[in-house]
């Protein structure tokens, strides 16, 4: 019995020094989270590289719209023997005669008109580095919303845990005052067993939350794209925004969700792509000028050398008359995109409002049930109080002092469960809203 005795005492102790260690663990903040996700995400560092790729292409030269330098060149030499006879009976006879030549030419295009198919085309490029630029709004956001979920996660656990060291305690005392009266002859062996199984059943659920909350952790980690098994502890205060209106939240996510954004400005790229495709119809108007510079040495010619340079300048008209329908397959195919993506656009407008309604009934639902477990807490506290006080004075059994118990446990346990959802369903309304990283201009 004596064994017994010390060996639930140090688990108490063990649970003492695990207690201890996480006290002496720095808090790390929601704060600080978000900060290290922003900095060393990955999605995050692709969608900017991305986006730097959009901005390269979106360039009036890229489009068309800027003058083509280009100089080529070439040079030649020959080693011929070289035999001549005229009708006048003269011969010229050249052995290793060598002609050496090379000209050079510095041309210079540009399109003066072509249907606006390159303003189009570049105006389209400028909407696609839009998109580009949005969705790196939207990976942030849902990068902050995934990390704000996995930071409340370990939050959630932190308070799981703590309830079941609570338990743990209450379990140890009650096994120690079933022990203590067993020695003393006043109790039964049944109560110290009983009593035992308690602590059993307390400790494994302890032991069982620690692992969640340890993986939950690493997660978090990752989440931030830092390395998994950093030990920390997180504040577990929450704090809950006030005057979250539904209409007020539906103007705000009309005008700021960056999906919407994203399908608003990808129907603009098509309505400049179509219009591209629609200046293949008018006539293509070039302009041009040239600097030639020719140079020949002949050593079996009349003219031993010749130099020729200067400038010119053109002008050209091509009207492609038919294609072979190339070119009409390409405008109503240009005409259909911009079709698709105007129903693409009307259907993620709805599905951004059906989502926020039922964000925001949940959100509704959740603070609603968040109320309702903290009384429960409160009024399991109070039947358990009055309960332990009873089972010390011999008044209730040990059946219903654990049941009491357990009671408790789950409603606090409930409540930590209902005030994280409730936080979670906060910030996801907001997202959808366009409010997690502030005011945006998305028209």
């Amino acid at each position: 019995m004596t064994n017994a005795k010390w060996r639930w005492k140090a688990v108490a102790l063990w649970l003492i020094s695990v207690s201890a260690y996480a006290q002496a663990q720095q808090t790390y903040t929601l704060e600080q989270a978000l900060s290290s996700a922003l900095e060393h995400s990955h999605g995050i560092a692709i969608a900017r590289n991305q986006a730097a790729q959009a901005a390269n292409v979106a360039r009036p030269g890229n489009a068309g719209l800027l003058p083509t330098l280009t100089l080529t060149g070439n040079g030649n030499y020959t080693n011929n023997n070289t035999n001549i006879e005229f009708a006048t009976g003269d011969r010229i006879a050249q052995n290793g005669a060598q002609s050496i030549g090379a000209n050079a030419t510095l041309q210079l295009n540009y399109v003066l008109f072509n249907g606006l198919a390159n303003v189009n085309t570049l105006r389209q490029f400028q909407s696609l580095q839009d998109i580009a630029d949005l969705n790196i709004r939207l990976t942030i956001e849902n990068t902050l919303l995934m990390v704000t979920a996995s930071y409340y996660e370990v939050a959630r656990l932190s308070e799981l845990k703590r309830v079941t060291e609570e338990a743990i305690n209450i379990s140890n005392d009650r096994y120690s005052r079933a022990l203590l009266r067993t020695e003393l002859g006043s109790g039964s062996r049944l109560d110290l067993l009983n009593a035992e199984v308690s602590l059993n059943a307390d400790s494994v659920n302890y032991v069982r939350t620690l692992t969640e909350l340890n993986n939950a952790k690493r997660n978090l980690m990752v989440a931030v794209s830092l390395e998994p098994g950093i030990d920390f502890k997180v504040d577990t205060a929450l704090f809950f925004q006030s005057g979250l209106v539904l209409d007020d939240l539906r103007n705000r996510a009309l005008a700021q969700n960056s999906a919407l954004a994203i399908a608003r400005t990808n129907e603009k790229a098509t309505t400049f792509a179509a219009k591209a495709a629609e200046g293949r119809y008018v006539p293509q108007l070039t302009v041009g000028g040239s600097y030639n510079y020719n140079t020949q040495n002949n050593e079996a010619n009349f003219t031993r050398s010749l130099q020729i340079d200067g400038f010119g300048l053109t002008a050209g008209l091509r009207w492609d008359l038919y294609t072979g329908q190339q070119r009409q397959t390409a405008v109503r195919n240009a005409k259909l995109d911009l079709l698709n993506n105007q129903e693409a656009l009307e259907n993620t407008r709805k599905q951004i409002l059906r989502d926020l309604e039922n964000a925001y009934n949940t959100y509704i639902n959740a603070l609603y049930v968040m109320q309702k477990e903290e009384r429960n807490v409160r009024t399991n506290k109070l039947n358990f109080a009055r309960t332990q006080e009873l089972f010390n004075l011999g008044q209730r059994n040990g059946t219903e002092f654990r049941e009491a118990q357990l009671n408790l446990v789950q409603s606090e346990s409930n409540y930590s469960n209902a005030r994280y959802l409730a936080k979670i369903a906060e910030v996801e309304l907001i997202r959808i809203a366009g409010m997690l990283l502030g005011e945006n201009d998305n028209k």
